[in-house]
């Protein structure tokens, strides 16, 4: 993706200045637009959760042997 090409022709040579597009910037964009970032997360409902607690077992296991 360009953004802008400037050519100087000199008299034996030809210079070229090639300026490119902000690729992560238009990510970020394209991003936004279509509702990937979010910066407020609500989240409704109950959600369970479960505690396992099986790291214990392997540290004991481990101080042991």
């Amino acid at each position: 993706m360009l953004a802008g090409v400037k050519v100087k022709d000199g008299l034996y040579t030809t210079e070229r200045e090639v300026k490119l597009c902000d690729k992560l910037r238009a990510l970020e964009l394209l991003g936004k637009h279509l509702g990937m970032f979010t910066e407020n997360v609500a989240f409704k409902g109950m959600i369970p959760v479960t505690i396992i607690d099986d790291i214990g077992a392997e540290v004991q296991n481990g101080a042991d042997g």
